[in-house]
């Protein structure tokens, strides 16, 4: 076996012959084949080196453009083409982003402890030509056949079900937060007489309303994104003015509360064409997520550049990333403010680089904190 570099798991792997010989080995015995035909979810056997020497039809229904032998040998994140497998010459499980994945995890602590381990796991696919995330609950259990160690692996697709997790934490909690503080307000504005002070807190339940509309809209864009129904209306824009909304509709949000956004450059703009509703969007989330990021009485900055044949935004906050949480930043379901959130960056990547035709990336250092980019083109 090859000597590889690896940054996690260990890389070396078997050869082709040697995993086709373990692979007879499933196949000669009737009972764990029928078992694996059985089974709805994806399930497979992996070897000690973590490749795959049997699986049955449920993988091969997430990748139909391979046949059954093309998966043989590989290691799992290499079958369904994680978009990491390729980063390092190990393969799966050999890259710094590894060490937070869920399959490979439970792969691994399966084989040292020698029991049945559970792990949700994030994945982000590269299949025929487009990112595919996948939300997935993976079981890993240690088995003996024919006196020989393997594991065999079992994915369950939980997409749906955390997708509708962070849907109803964001209605049931966040949305109804803001319709609990209108009404609210409202029932004290029928108690008042002045109509000087009631102007005040019309304008304070007139933003409230706004941002439960903001939250509704923000959650259709996403669920029309996904399901690939949403339609752009592309029009000439003024990239200042653009900022400028985006910094108007966060800065009475409650996440602004006690801190500061700064335009960096105030005084110049240009023009560029893209979807008016979909890059406020993406700049509106990002300046929540900095604002939220962000120590009290701390500041966030907003700007963009222009180079020949781009603009690119930008959102900064003093706040440095771990590194556990720049590995998964743009997965869907990751989230740093707790479970059952993590809808945001995931909508950026999504509708900036599937719908606007940009980009999305970050950099981030400590004491001096992190900031996000959007390059579209002009």
């Amino acid at each position: 076996m090859e000597t590889l570099k690896t940054y996690f798991a260990p890389a070396e792997r078997k050869n082709l012959s040697d995993v086709s010989n373990e692979k007879k080995l499933i196949e000669d015995s009737a009972y764990l084949r029928d078992i694996f035909y059985a089974m709805p979810e994806v399930a497979m056997v992996l070897n000690n080196e973590r490749q795959i020497v049997y699986s049955n039809e449920g993988l091969l229904s997430i990748l139909p453009y391979k046949e059954k032998d093309d998966i043989i040998g590989l290691r799992p994140g290499e079958a369904i083409d994680c978009i990491h497998s390729r980063e390092n010459m190990g393969g799966c499980g050999t890259t710094e982003s590894c060490r937070y994945c869920g399959a490979v995890n439970a792969i691994l602590e399966s084989k040292k402890l020698d029991k049945k381990v559970e792990k949700e796991c994030r994945i982000v696919s590269f299949i025929e030509d487009q990112e595919v995330s996948f939300d997935l609950k993976v079981t890993a259990t240690p088995v003996l056949i024919k006196d020989k160690a393997f594991t065999m692996v079992f994915m369950k697709d939980i997409s749906s079900e955390k997708r509708k997790m962070a849907l109803e934490r964001i209605f049931f909690h966040d949305i109804l937060n803001t319709a609990g503080g209108i009404q609210g307000f409202t029932g004290f504005l029928k108690e008042m007489d002045e109509l000087s002070s009631m102007k005040e807190y019309v304008k304070v339940v007139d933003q409230l309303s706004h941002d439960l509309i903001d939250e509704i809209q923000s959650q259709r864009a996403l669920m029309l994104a996904e399901n690939e129904d949403l339609k752009l209306d592309i029009k000439e824009l003024d990239a200042l003015s653009i900022i400028e909304d985006a910094k108007n509709t966060v800065s009475f949000h409650v996440v602004a509360e006690g801190r500061n956004i700064v335009i960096s450059n105030p005084d110049s703009t240009i023009s560029l064409k893209t979807d008016e509703i979909l890059i406020k969007r993406v700049l509106i989330n990002l300046l929540k997520n900095a604002l939220e990021a962000s120590e009290e009485n701390g500041e966030v900055l907003t700007g963009f550049k222009v180079d020949a044949s781009n603009i690119t935004f930008y959102v900064h906050n003093d706040q440095f990333m771990t590194k556990e949480v720049q590995m998964q930043v743009f997965k869907r379901s990751f989230s740093t403010k707790g479970r059952d959130r993590g809808l945001g960056t995931y909508s950026i990547k999504l509708l900036t680089e599937k719908y606007l035709k940009g980009k999305v990336w970050f950099e981030t250092e400590e004491n001096k904190g992190t900031t996000f980019y959007v390059k579209l083109p002009a």
